[in-house]
């Protein structure tokens, strides 16, 4: 509006010429039009059933509206959970169904804050303002288009929402055939999750992944307890090769590539050795280091999270952890031999 308050337009001149005086005939884009007033609209039965779910200290810190989606910002203090933004959603959804006629007044700004209208903390109102009321259930300070029934809306859908900053919230939103279409494609891949499942009807997911949780569990369980009597027989294999030296039978291992877990690898080393092991394992460019100790070792003053550390500089890496077991790595692959000479000579 120009400082006066008269409506101006933007114009973009695609062919032919303007001069002062000619006569303009503008048009709306109906259609999207009205998908731009029930998102709008939307936002005024969100912020309610925001209010009624959540609480009173509700408050709106922004919000958005176009002809595919509307965005609402608001004032709450954690993340909303599943079940209260099912709540909120079929609180809109149920107003909607209600058909609330939607009325807009202007009103002197005195009176109409005494009718408990919901207005922007912020905002600088003029001395008259329009009142936007639908039903029972939403009474706000709005100067935007809306719907003339609540039912204009057809249906109302949460696409999303999350954490903008603190103490702020958003949630996103549509309505009409987008949130028809949005509610039609979660039916279909549900159609398509029982036919992948060999289930005849969507009711019957649910029962079939507790069952698929349980037997992934069980399977879990018992890949553990290979996992474990594979881990024991390369123990045993491994605590051939070890040496002695000063009291502390020890082992010094390279390996390549290996998945195996590193730490629990070597702490069942040491618990079957009594010593010190130290693991060089060596994959793609890069070597991690590994050594557990015993008690006995640590006693006669050896110190796991030191032996990795010294192992590292001399690799060009760096890593460290407690006296009992430390990790580290390095990039220099070509130091492993003088480094298991160095732990055997000087640490041993």
């Amino acid at each position: 509006k120009a400082p006066k308050g008269q409506f101006l337009h933007r114009i973009k001149l695609i062919e032919g010429s303007l001069r002062i005086g000619d006569k303009l005939h503008g048009e709306i884009d109906r259609a999207k039009r009205e998908k731009i007033r029930a998102n709008h609209s939307s936002l005024h039965l969100l912020q309610s059933a925001l209010i009624r779910v959540l609480g009173g200290h509700i408050a709106q810190a922004g919000s958005y509206v176009c002809a595919d989606y509307a965005r609402f910002d608001f004032t709450h203090f954690e993340k909303i959970s599943s079940e209260n933004l099912k709540k909120i959603q079929d609180l809109v959804n149920q107003w909607i169904n209600e058909g609330y006629p939607v009325i807009t007044t202007v009103e002197d700004l005195q009176e109409a804050r005494k009718l408990d209208a919901i207005a922007l903390f912020d905002e600088k109102y003029e001395d008259k303002v329009r009142v936007v009321k639908m039903g029972d259930v939403s009474l706000e300070f709005c100067g935007g288009t809306h719907v003339s029934n609540t039912h204009d809306l057809g249906v109302f859908k949460i696409n999303a929402e999350e954490s903008i900053g603190s103490g702020i919230r958003r949630i996103e939103c549509m309505t009409g055939y987008k949130a028809y279409s949005a509610y039609n494609d979660g039916l279909e891949h549900l159609h398509k999750v029982a036919e992948d499942l060999g289930l005849k009807s969507e009711n019957a997911i649910d029962a079939k992944i507790t069952s698929i949780l349980k037997s992934n569990a069980d399977l879990t369980h018992e890949l553990n307890l290979l996992k474990n009597k594979l881990l024991n027989y390369e123990v045993a294999q491994t605590i051939g090769q070890a040496k002695e030296k000063n009291g502390i039978r020890y082992l010094l291992l390279k390996m390549t590539d290996n998945e195996v877990n590193l730490k629990d690898y070597a702490v069942a080393i040491k618990d079957k050795l009594d010593g010190l092991v130290f693991i060089a394992n060596v994959k793609e460019d890069k070597v991690t280091f590994i050594c557990a100790l015993s008690k006995n070792a640590m006693a006669k003053g050896l110190n796991a999270g030191e032996i990795v550390k010294k192992a590292a500089m001399m690799a060009e890496g760096k890593g460290g952890g407690r006296p009992d077991v430390a990790q580290a790595g390095g990039k220099n692959l070509d130091n492993i031999t003088e480094i298991f000479n160095v732990i055997e000579s000087e640490v041993l």
